[in-house]
């Protein structure tokens, strides 16, 4: 029996990131693809998945801290993945505090038959025995022990010692100052392990001054000593076994079930339909009074097109908009799926949108239009906040002095009713210096309209408190123009 083990993480996060502008569905598409065509070369498949509350991270706090945060939208598609793996029957394999490694090396400890290693992490090299291989997918190829052996002259029990000696960059794991690849394979190669090449300063000369220094530095260093360097990389049978329960081994064994997945393209445009609520039995059902027929009027012959707009109701654009919150989620769902507004990685951040434009009297797309995801806050365009100030009732005028604005200066007269005279704001280059601005994002390009929209903010909040309290515009993020 062969068993192939995935690398969730692994698998998702290479097609997301060589998924560039397709479809917001491609990565998980082809996740999905990639691991059923690998499952079809393998009597039985388990996949292993992250958790949270990583025990790594409760050790050296810094672990990973070096890697950006994860694109919401990305996050989403993952889940999405998962659900439709669940759905096509594969057993899932996960255990709280531990990463998808510590769950593998669990998996391998009591698997029977022969294993394949679906990855592209490094850290599970140390998995490799007779029994077990690994498929490297950014190698493209199978990888066995003659492999590790040949290409970096360890063997698989010594690479959590290599990793620790090189450090892993990836991890934010640190090694020992001034050991590469090659220097840590001849250490080990010499020594066996880390404990061995420690013992040996006993041995005057054994090492040269510089390495010997900086061996030893790596030692008592305060930031994750090199012995924590190697507790986080050592992948241990026992640490997850807990997770491999004998409902998970049958699971793995048994011929995959595959169960409808709930979430479906249909399912999601029924979700956009409104809830219609059927008159309720007690009230009577309402007609309406006759009305008199309008008088017919001549009208020039209509043409193709001015009949197909003769064809919708007056009110047809408002048909278009979500009539409840269960028809605005949906909305939301298409919003997420279409990528046509990237910055809304999960239906909820669209649905909120969508509820904070209707608070403003938008419509849904003028919503998504209006306002925009920046450092994860949401913002309303400058244009849109000076459009809800012109439209309230105490507005006398609210303009951009146009002569007054260049790449150092921007100035904005606003005036409300019964005021004497215009309030005059202005917003320098000084200010955005000041204020963190300059040189991030847009303000370096397009300093004269970034000024212009950071004033016509300051003076909307400031003037019409009562429409604007709270909100901000991208510009005061320096995120977007």
């Amino acid at each position: 029996m062969s068993t192939l083990i995935v690398d969730f993480s692994a698998v998702f996060w290479r097609q997301w990131h060589a998924s560039g502008n397709e479809a917001v569905n491609f990565a998980r598409q082809r996740a999905v693809g990639q691991i059923a065509a690998f499952a079809a070369e393998n009597t039985t498949t388990v996949i292993a998945l992250d958790a949270g509350n990583n025990w790594r991270k409760k050790l050296w706090p810094e672990y990973k801290a070096n890697r950006p945060e994860k694109d919401a939208l990305a996050l989403e598609q993952m889940r999405l993945c998962e659900q439709d793996l669940r759905a096509a029957g594969y057993p899932m394999a996960r255990f709280d505090g531990h990463e998808a490694d510590d769950v593998i090396a669990s998996l391998i400890d009591v698997i029977e038959g022969t294993s394949v290693i679906l990855t592209s992490d490094k850290d599970l090299l140390q998995l490799l025995d007779e029994n077990c291989a690994i498929y490297h997918l950014a190698r493209d190829r199978y990888i066995q022990v003659a492999d590790l052996q040949a290409e970096l002259g360890i063997k698989p029990s010594q690479v959590a010692e290599w990793l620790a000696l090189t450090g892993d960059a990836s991890d934010n794991v640190p090694g020992v100052a001034g050991v590469g690849p090659k220097g840590a394979s001849k250490l080990l190669e010499k020594h066996g392990n880390i404990t061995n090449i420690y013992a040996a300063f006993a041995d005057k000369g054994t090492f040269t001054p510089a390495l010997e220094k900086n061996l030893r530095e790596a030692a008592s260093r305060e930031a994750c000593p090199i012995l924590m360097s190697l507790q986080l990389v050592r992948l241990t049978p026992q640490r997850a076994m807990a997770c491999v329960t004998p409902e998970l081994l049958a699971a793995i064994k048994a011929p995959r079930k595959p169960q409808p997945n709930t979430e479906t393209e249909e399912t999601i445009m029924q979700e956009f339909e409104p809830e219609i609520e059927a008159p309720r039995a007690s009230e009577p059902a309402q007609t309406r009074p006759h009305q008199p027929e309008a008088p017919t009027l001549d009208r020039a012959p209509e043409t193709p097109a001015t009949a197909a707009l003769a064809t919708l109701p007056r009110d047809w654009t408002r048909q278009l908009e979500p009539a409840d919150s269960r028809s605005a989620y949906g909305l939301a769902k298409v919003v997420v799926a279409s990528r046509m507004f990237p910055a809304y990685g999960a239906p909820e951040a669209a649905l909120l949108v969508l509820m904070a434009g209707r608070e403003f009297g938008l419509g849904a797309m003028a919503s998504l239009r209006s306002f925009h995801i920046i450092e994860g806050k949401p913002t309303m365009s400058a244009q849109a906040m000076m459009a809800r100030c012109l439209e309230h009732a105490s507005c006398e005028h609210f303009r951009v002095v146009r002569s007054e604005c260049t790449n150092e200066l921007a100035t904005v007269s606003v005036k409300r009713v019964g005021w004497q005279t215009p309030e005059i704001y202005t917003w320098s280059l000084d200010d955005a210096k000041r204020a963190g601005l300059a040189g991030r994002g847009n303000w370096s390009k397009y300093p004269r309209e970034m000024l212009i929209n950071r004033c016509i903010a300051e003076a909307a909040r400031f003037t019409w408190p009562e429409v604007m309290a709270g909100v901000y515009a991208p510009e005061e993020f320096g995120g977007a123009s």
